[in-house]
Protein backbone atom coordinates (compact mmCIF):
# COMPACT_ATOMS: atom_id res chain seq x y z
CA UNK A 1 0.00 0.00 0.00
CA UNK A 2 1.20 3.49 -0.80
CA UNK A 3 2.50 5.52 2.14
CA UNK A 4 0.21 8.29 3.36
CA UNK A 5 2.22 11.42 2.58
CA UNK A 6 -0.22 14.30 2.29
CA UNK A 7 1.74 16.94 4.17
CA UNK A 8 5.23 16.68 2.66
CA UNK A 9 4.71 18.14 -0.78
CA UNK A 10 6.71 21.30 -1.34
CA UNK A 11 8.85 22.88 1.33
CA UNK A 12 9.23 26.65 1.62
CA UNK A 13 11.34 27.90 4.53
CA UNK A 14 11.68 31.55 5.51
CA UNK A 15 14.34 32.09 8.15
CA UNK A 16 15.40 35.71 7.76
CA UNK A 17 12.86 37.11 5.37
CA UNK A 18 13.22 39.00 2.10
CA UNK A 19 9.74 40.37 1.72
CA UNK A 20 8.56 42.50 -1.19
CA UNK A 21 5.34 44.25 -2.09
CA UNK A 22 2.40 41.85 -2.14
CA UNK A 23 1.14 41.01 -5.64
CA UNK A 24 -2.55 40.79 -6.51
CA UNK A 25 -4.26 38.59 -3.96
CA UNK A 26 -6.86 38.71 -1.24
CA UNK A 27 -7.57 37.12 2.10
CA UNK A 28 -10.95 35.38 2.26
CA UNK A 29 -12.83 33.98 5.25
CA UNK A 30 -14.65 31.01 3.70
CA UNK A 31 -16.55 29.83 6.80
CA UNK A 32 -18.90 32.23 8.64
CA UNK A 33 -18.16 32.60 12.36
CA UNK A 34 -14.91 30.62 12.05
CA UNK A 35 -11.36 32.11 12.11
CA UNK A 36 -9.99 30.29 9.07
CA UNK A 37 -8.33 32.22 6.23
CA UNK A 38 -7.75 31.34 2.57
CA UNK A 39 -5.49 33.62 0.49
CA UNK A 40 -6.47 33.60 -3.20
CA UNK A 41 -4.52 34.82 -6.25
CA UNK A 42 -6.54 35.34 -9.43
CA UNK A 43 -3.67 35.75 -11.91
CA UNK A 44 -0.27 34.00 -12.01
CA UNK A 45 1.85 34.05 -15.17
CA UNK A 46 4.48 31.68 -13.72
CA UNK A 47 4.21 28.39 -11.81
CA UNK A 48 0.93 28.11 -9.94
CA UNK A 49 0.75 26.22 -6.68
CA UNK A 50 -1.47 25.71 -3.64
CA UNK A 51 -0.51 25.02 -0.05
CA UNK A 52 -1.01 25.64 3.64
CA UNK A 53 1.00 27.87 5.94
CA UNK A 54 1.48 26.53 9.45
CA UNK A 55 3.10 28.28 12.37
CA UNK A 56 3.17 27.80 16.13
CA UNK A 57 1.90 30.37 18.64
CA UNK A 58 1.92 30.27 22.43
CA UNK A 59 -1.60 28.79 22.36
CA UNK A 60 -1.04 26.26 19.60
CA UNK A 61 -0.62 25.86 15.81
CA UNK A 62 -2.39 28.15 13.31
CA UNK A 63 -3.17 27.24 9.68
CA UNK A 64 -3.73 29.49 6.63
CA UNK A 65 -4.48 28.18 3.12
CA UNK A 66 -2.86 30.03 0.23
CA UNK A 67 -2.55 30.14 -3.53
CA UNK A 68 1.13 30.49 -4.46
CA UNK A 69 2.83 31.88 -7.56
CA UNK A 70 6.49 30.86 -8.06
CA UNK A 71 8.52 32.77 -10.67
CA UNK A 72 11.86 30.96 -10.87
CA UNK A 73 13.20 33.37 -13.50
CA UNK A 74 12.65 36.40 -11.27
CA UNK A 75 13.35 34.46 -8.06
CA UNK A 76 10.06 35.46 -6.43
CA UNK A 77 7.30 33.74 -4.49
CA UNK A 78 3.91 35.46 -4.16
CA UNK A 79 1.49 34.10 -1.56
CA UNK A 80 0.06 34.88 1.88
CA UNK A 81 3.69 35.72 2.66
CA UNK A 82 5.81 36.81 -0.34
CA UNK A 83 9.57 36.73 -0.93
CA UNK A 84 12.18 37.60 -3.54
CA UNK A 85 15.85 36.82 -4.12
CA UNK A 86 15.68 33.07 -4.86
CA UNK A 87 18.42 31.40 -6.95
CA UNK A 88 18.34 27.89 -8.44
CA UNK A 89 21.12 26.03 -6.60
CA UNK A 90 20.37 22.33 -7.25
CA UNK A 91 18.68 20.34 -10.01
CA UNK A 92 18.47 16.59 -10.69
CA UNK A 93 16.00 13.95 -11.82
CA UNK A 94 14.70 13.88 -8.23
CA UNK A 95 13.85 17.58 -8.08
CA UNK A 96 15.36 21.01 -7.57
CA UNK A 97 16.12 23.54 -4.85
CA UNK A 98 16.00 27.32 -4.81
CA UNK A 99 17.62 29.34 -2.01
CA UNK A 100 18.03 32.94 -0.95
CA UNK A 101 21.80 32.61 -0.66
CA UNK A 102 22.22 35.86 1.25
CA UNK A 103 19.86 34.72 4.01
CA UNK A 104 22.55 32.63 5.77
CA UNK A 105 26.12 31.41 5.33
CA UNK A 106 24.79 27.96 6.31
CA UNK A 107 22.93 26.12 3.56
CA UNK A 108 20.52 24.37 5.95
CA UNK A 109 19.43 27.70 7.48
CA UNK A 110 18.75 29.54 4.24
CA UNK A 111 15.30 30.48 3.00
CA UNK A 112 14.63 27.63 0.61
CA UNK A 113 12.14 26.23 -1.86
CA UNK A 114 12.42 22.47 -2.47
CA UNK A 115 10.64 20.63 -5.29
CA UNK A 116 10.34 16.83 -5.46
CA UNK A 117 8.35 14.46 -7.66
CA UNK A 118 4.79 13.60 -6.75
CA UNK A 119 3.97 9.99 -5.88
CA UNK A 120 1.56 9.18 -8.72
CA UNK A 121 2.43 11.66 -11.48
CA UNK A 122 5.64 11.80 -13.49
CA UNK A 123 5.70 15.41 -14.64
CA UNK A 124 4.19 17.28 -11.72
CA UNK A 125 5.95 18.39 -8.60
CA UNK A 126 5.19 19.18 -5.04
CA UNK A 127 7.23 21.32 -2.75
CA UNK A 128 7.93 22.39 0.80
CA UNK A 129 8.66 26.02 1.40
CA UNK A 130 9.87 27.54 4.68
CA UNK A 131 9.62 31.20 5.30
CA UNK A 132 9.49 34.49 7.12
CA UNK A 133 11.25 35.15 10.40
CA UNK A 134 11.51 38.89 9.72
CA UNK A 135 9.76 41.54 7.61
CA UNK A 136 6.56 39.54 7.51
CA UNK A 137 3.51 40.84 5.78
CA UNK A 138 0.69 38.92 7.47
CA UNK A 139 2.03 36.34 9.93
CA UNK A 140 2.65 37.68 13.48
CA UNK A 141 6.25 38.16 14.60
CA UNK A 142 5.76 36.39 17.95
CA UNK A 143 5.57 32.86 16.52
CA UNK A 144 7.84 30.02 17.57
CA UNK A 145 10.39 28.58 15.16
CA UNK A 146 10.13 28.71 11.38
CA UNK A 147 7.05 29.26 9.28
CA UNK A 148 6.53 26.35 6.90
CA UNK A 149 4.35 25.76 3.87
CA UNK A 150 3.40 22.40 2.36
CA UNK A 151 1.77 22.24 -1.04
CA UNK A 152 1.90 21.20 -4.66
CA UNK A 153 2.34 22.75 -8.09
CA UNK A 154 -0.62 22.74 -10.45
CA UNK A 155 -0.74 20.92 -13.77
CA UNK A 156 -0.86 23.25 -16.79
CA UNK A 157 -2.62 20.73 -19.03
CA UNK A 158 -4.76 18.34 -17.04
CA UNK A 159 -7.40 15.75 -17.89
CA UNK A 160 -10.35 14.57 -15.88
CA UNK A 161 -9.86 11.22 -14.08
CA UNK A 162 -10.36 8.52 -16.72
CA UNK A 163 -11.09 5.67 -14.35
CA UNK A 164 -14.19 5.16 -12.20
CA UNK A 165 -12.25 4.47 -9.01
CA UNK A 166 -8.98 5.41 -7.34
CA UNK A 167 -6.13 3.03 -6.68
CA UNK A 168 -5.40 4.81 -3.39
CA UNK A 169 -7.14 7.55 -1.39
CA UNK A 170 -6.51 9.00 2.07
CA UNK A 171 -7.68 11.85 4.26
CA UNK A 172 -5.55 13.19 7.11
CA UNK A 173 -6.12 15.59 9.98
CA UNK A 174 -3.01 17.42 11.23
CA UNK A 175 -2.15 20.44 13.39
CA UNK A 176 -5.05 19.54 15.68
CA UNK A 177 -5.47 22.29 18.27
CA UNK A 178 -7.72 24.68 20.19
CA UNK A 179 -5.55 27.72 19.36
CA UNK A 180 -8.30 29.58 17.51
CA UNK A 181 -11.15 28.89 19.94
CA UNK A 182 -12.19 31.84 22.15
CA UNK A 183 -12.45 29.44 25.10
CA UNK A 184 -10.08 26.50 25.48
CA UNK A 185 -10.40 23.39 27.67
CA UNK A 186 -6.77 22.30 27.24
CA UNK A 187 -3.42 24.10 27.49
CA UNK A 188 -0.74 23.68 24.84
CA UNK A 189 1.82 23.30 27.66
CA UNK A 190 0.11 20.08 28.82
CA UNK A 191 2.29 17.00 28.44
CA UNK A 192 -0.39 15.30 26.35
CA UNK A 193 -2.06 18.24 24.59
CA UNK A 194 -5.57 17.27 23.43
CA UNK A 195 -5.19 13.80 24.87
CA UNK A 196 -2.32 12.97 22.52
CA UNK A 197 -4.54 13.41 19.44
CA UNK A 198 -2.08 15.26 17.18
CA UNK A 199 -3.00 13.62 13.87
CA UNK A 200 -5.43 11.11 12.39
CA UNK A 201 -5.33 9.29 9.04
CA UNK A 202 -8.27 7.69 7.24
CA UNK A 203 -8.24 5.27 4.30
CA UNK A 204 -11.10 4.18 2.07
CA UNK A 205 -12.57 3.77 -1.40
CA UNK A 206 -12.94 6.67 -3.87
CA UNK A 207 -15.25 6.33 -6.87
CA UNK A 208 -16.11 8.83 -9.64
CA UNK A 209 -19.23 9.50 -11.68
CA UNK A 210 -20.15 12.49 -13.91
CA UNK A 211 -17.90 15.12 -12.34
CA UNK A 212 -18.44 14.03 -8.76
CA UNK A 213 -16.84 11.56 -6.42
CA UNK A 214 -17.55 9.74 -3.18
CA UNK A 215 -14.87 8.75 -0.66
CA UNK A 216 -16.17 6.15 1.79
CA UNK A 217 -13.86 5.65 4.77
CA UNK A 218 -13.27 2.02 5.74
CA UNK A 219 -10.35 2.06 8.18
CA UNK A 220 -7.83 4.15 10.06
CA UNK A 221 -4.34 4.77 8.76
CA UNK A 222 -2.72 2.60 11.42
CA UNK A 223 -0.69 5.23 13.32
CA UNK A 224 -3.34 6.64 15.68
CA UNK A 225 -6.78 5.57 14.46
CA UNK A 226 -7.92 1.95 14.19
CA UNK A 227 -11.68 1.74 13.58
CA UNK A 228 -12.94 4.54 11.34
CA UNK A 229 -15.92 5.61 9.31
CA UNK A 230 -17.39 8.54 7.45
CA UNK A 231 -18.01 9.82 3.96
CA UNK A 232 -16.54 12.68 1.89
CA UNK A 233 -18.26 14.09 -1.20
CA UNK A 234 -16.15 15.51 -4.05
CA UNK A 235 -17.16 17.91 -6.79
CA UNK A 236 -14.79 18.09 -9.77
CA UNK A 237 -15.21 21.29 -11.78
CA UNK A 238 -14.45 21.78 -15.47
CA UNK A 239 -11.40 23.95 -14.66
CA UNK A 240 -9.78 21.12 -12.69
CA UNK A 241 -10.57 22.48 -9.24
CA UNK A 242 -12.03 20.16 -6.63
CA UNK A 243 -14.18 20.90 -3.57
CA UNK A 244 -14.81 18.44 -0.74
CA UNK A 245 -17.13 18.18 2.26
CA UNK A 246 -18.19 15.50 4.68
CA UNK A 247 -17.43 13.93 8.05
CA UNK A 248 -15.10 11.36 9.65
CA UNK A 249 -14.98 9.44 12.92
CA UNK A 250 -12.45 7.16 14.54
CA UNK A 251 -11.35 5.31 17.62
CA UNK A 252 -7.94 5.24 19.29
CA UNK A 253 -5.90 2.21 18.31
CA UNK A 254 -4.79 1.78 21.96
CA UNK A 255 -7.04 -0.74 23.69
CA UNK A 256 -5.75 -0.59 27.28
CA UNK A 257 -3.25 1.18 29.54
CA UNK A 258 -4.32 4.69 28.54
CA UNK A 259 -2.78 7.83 29.97
CA UNK A 260 -4.94 9.86 32.41
CA UNK A 261 -6.41 12.24 29.78
CA UNK A 262 -5.87 10.21 26.60
CA UNK A 263 -8.39 10.45 23.77
CA UNK A 264 -10.68 7.47 23.10
CA UNK A 265 -12.87 8.46 20.15
CA UNK A 266 -13.19 11.45 17.81
CA UNK A 267 -15.44 12.89 15.15
CA UNK A 268 -14.88 15.80 12.74
CA UNK A 269 -16.63 17.66 9.94
CA UNK A 270 -14.83 18.96 6.87
CA UNK A 271 -16.04 22.56 6.85
CA UNK A 272 -14.14 23.76 3.78
CA UNK A 273 -11.72 22.05 1.42
CA UNK A 274 -10.40 22.84 -2.04
CA UNK A 275 -7.89 21.24 -4.34
CA UNK A 276 -7.04 20.22 -7.88
CA UNK A 277 -6.88 17.41 -10.41
CA UNK A 278 -3.20 16.81 -11.21
CA UNK A 279 -1.35 14.99 -13.97
CA UNK A 280 -1.76 15.06 -17.72
CA UNK A 281 -3.87 11.89 -17.40
CA UNK A 282 -5.85 13.15 -14.41
CA UNK A 283 -4.25 10.46 -12.29
CA UNK A 284 -3.96 12.42 -9.04
CA UNK A 285 -6.05 14.63 -6.79
CA UNK A 286 -4.82 16.72 -3.88
CA UNK A 287 -6.62 19.16 -1.58
CA UNK A 288 -6.32 21.06 1.70
CA UNK A 289 -8.95 22.47 4.01
CA UNK A 290 -10.26 22.98 7.50
CA UNK A 291 -12.03 20.62 9.89
CA UNK A 292 -13.81 21.14 13.19
CA UNK A 293 -14.48 18.31 15.60
CA UNK A 294 -14.39 16.94 19.09
CA UNK A 295 -12.96 14.00 20.96
CA UNK A 296 -13.91 12.12 24.12
CA UNK A 297 -11.16 11.27 26.58
CA UNK A 298 -10.74 8.33 28.96
CA UNK A 299 -12.61 10.30 31.66
CA UNK A 300 -15.69 10.79 29.49
CA UNK A 301 -14.98 14.51 28.95
CA UNK A 302 -15.47 16.10 25.51
CA UNK A 303 -13.06 18.63 23.97
CA UNK A 304 -13.42 20.56 20.71
CA UNK A 305 -10.65 21.07 18.14
CA UNK A 306 -9.79 22.61 14.79
CA UNK A 307 -7.53 20.79 12.31
CA UNK A 308 -5.88 21.05 8.92
CA UNK A 309 -7.45 18.51 6.56
CA UNK A 310 -5.50 17.05 3.66
CA UNK A 311 -6.67 14.74 0.89
CA UNK A 312 -4.68 12.72 -1.63
CA UNK A 313 -5.73 10.21 -4.26
CA UNK A 314 -3.94 8.31 -7.03
CA UNK A 315 -6.09 7.16 -9.93
CA UNK A 316 -4.83 4.28 -12.03
CA UNK A 317 -5.41 4.71 -15.75
CA UNK A 318 -7.84 2.15 -17.24
CA UNK A 319 -6.38 -0.80 -19.05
Amino acid sequence: MMRVNIFSTFLFLITTGAAFAQAEGRVTHPIPNEPFMDFKIDQCAATRAFGNYHYLTEIGPVIVLSDICVDEEKGTVTSYESQSGYTLVEKSKNGKRLEIIESSIYQELRDQLNFTNFDCTENDEYFVFYGGREERINIPDDTYGSVGVNGYTLTQNFSMPSNTEAEFAALSLHSISQAQFPQRTKNVEDEDYLGGLDHADFLGNLTFSDGSGAFLITEGGGHAVVEAGGAIDLKINSDGTVSLSGHVNGKNQRLAGHKPDEWISMTAEILYMRGHVLGADGNALKAFGFAKGSYEDINGETHQFHALAGFQACVESPG
